[in-house]
């Protein structure tokens, strides 16, 4: 099963659900936690998305920011509220928790997340997809006192992703984004193209003529069994839209279109060994004439059969362009 293209915690609120909070009030904190992720998931009210959620939440989650991710998280719990209990029911444990800041696992559907919330005011609220917790579950002394090193990264800078805390199977990699290549070319060698770039919901919108661009992305195991999944990212323009990677999954593009080789695509079914390093190129299509401000990239791991799971931190790493010229 190929991993998904969009961040884990939409993929499961998309797949299970909607948010936060109701009868959360008594217990410890991890019940409280635990209370706060069941409803978030498994009841969904557009109410629950100012309530419940961190406007840091929200923006990462439903895109946009202020208002406009505000509407989108209450659209999209209302649509959720029709789907059936036992697509929206959920499992939550291994919750961990450092004075204000807490993280938990949460699966459902094949999918693992970790969760991170923080206490506002007594309550529980969602506030980002990243876990807080290095791999020996205290908050990272560098995370406290240099939150900078969490910012955005220049082409050409490493970026190391560890396994989630306690879900195996342990793995570690380490990928470097370079300068892209603007304009590229689609796997049959085309520079432009025309799409129908779809919304939220799927629906497809006008035709629009687009170019190519390629952006390598090399990634090195540095765990101890052959890695076996893919890197998968968006690119953004200055209004926030994201462009995913032309790959067959992709719905609101023509269909048949793959990133130019060799792509990440198909993910890596023999694995990648220990010590070794390939690269691999993500391919969006961008409307003619819109430039790209960040690119986020991120591993995506097989960890058994029917599951994907995410490598922290979970939300990427975000590229920013430099002034290097193209490749």
């Amino acid at each position: 099963m190929k991993p998904t293209n969009i961040p884990i915690a939409f993929v499961l609120a998309s797949l299970l659900g909607g948010v936060v909070l109701s009868g959360c009030g008594g217990g410890s904190d991890s019940d409280r936690i635990g209370a706060v992720l069941r409803d978030y998931y498994e009841h969904p009210a557009a109410r629950q998305c100012a309530a419940s959620t961190t406007d840091k939440y929200r923006s990462r989650v439903y895109g946009g920011s202020g208002g406009a991710a505000l509407a989108a998280c209450r659209e999209r719990q209302q649509a959720r509220s029709a789907m059936t209990a036992v697509q929206r029911a959920v499992f939550v444990d291994n919750v961990r928790i450092d004075g204000d800041v807490a993280a938990a696992e949460v699966h459902a559907g094949g999918i693992t997340a970790t969760e991170a919330l923080i206490k506002r005011d007594g309550e529980w609220l969602l506030d980002d997809e990243a876990s807080p917790f290095t791999h020996g579950g205290a908050l990272s002394p560098a995370a406290r006192e240099h939150p900078e090193t969490t910012g955005p990264k220049t082409l050409g800078q490493p970026a190391t992703f560890n396994s989630v805390p306690g879900i195996p199977p342990a793995a570690s990699v380490r990928i470097v984004a370079e300068n892209p290549i603007d304009p590229g070319t689609d796997r049959e060698g085309e520079t432009t193209g025309v799409f129908r770039f779809g919304n939220d919901f799927g629906h497809p919108g006008r035709p629009r003529r687009v170019r190519y661009v390629n952006l390598p992305v090399m990634l090195t195991n540095l765990g101890k069994a052959p890695f076996r999944g893919e890197v998968e990212g968006f690119a953004y323009d200055a209004s926030g839209y994201q462009f995913a990677p032309l790959n067959p999954r992709d719905i609101t593009q023509r269909g048949g279109v793959f990133g130019r080789l060799p792509d990440w695509a198909s993910g890596e079914e023999k694995g990648i060994a220990p010590g070794q390093s390939t690269t691999r190129y993500l391919t969006f299509a961008v409307p003619a004439g819109v430039p790209v401000v960040k690119w986020v990239v991120k591993p995506a791991l097989l960890s058994r059969p029917g599951t994907v799971m995410g490598l922290e931190p979970l939300e990427g790493v975000t590229y920013t362009p430099s002034s290097r010229p193209n490749a």
